[in-house]
């Protein structure tokens, strides 16, 4: 608080805050679909701000709307949105919350697509087990090197 007047939080803070949130709402339905979609959504809100030239600032009913398109119950919404956001309307930039890339990341695997092509990248559960599929395009290359693809020897 500077004179009496809420200060935003930074950018480090604000994505921090922002990915509490989303887990503590979206609970079991926090997906790899879920959140490539709300990340889509804050990626359109950017857009919109940028074309009419102005930060994109995020109102508590934005958020609402964002968490539940993302999947977020009413119950996930009722309980934790009120108290994490509390009586600030306007707690979070579009700017600090959107990456230029999805980013997938595990134990042995991090992964970086450009936003514009996520939808690419999908999860399907294959005899149990989930997976993230990434279709093989021809200029598919491991450390710089050219690899050939097995459809291709198919041909």
């Amino acid at each position: 608080i500077f004179f009496g007047i809420s200060l935003p939080f930074g950018e480090k803070e604000q994505k921090q805050q922002f990915s509490a949130l989303v887990q503590d709402v979206l609970k079991k339905d926090c997906t790899f679909e879920n959140i490539r979609a709300l990340q889509e959504n804050l990626q359109e809100l950017k857009e919109q701000g940028k074309e009419e030239e102005k930060e994109q600032l995020l109102s508590k009913s934005t958020v609402k709307k964002l968490l539940e398109d993302a999947g977020a119950g009413e119950e996930g919404l009722a309980a934790l949105y009120d108290e994490a956001l509390g009586e600030n309307d306007s707690a979070f930039y579009t700017e600090n919350l959107v990456e230029n890339t999805l980013q997938v990341q595990s134990d042995n695997l991090q992964l970086k697509i450009k936003n514009e092509v996520s939808a690419i990248l999908e999860s399907r559960i294959i005899d149990g087990k989930e997976y993230l599929l990434l279709p093989v395009s021809d200029n598919l290359e491991v450390n710089g090197i050219p690899v050939r693809r097995k459809l291709a020897d198919n041909e």
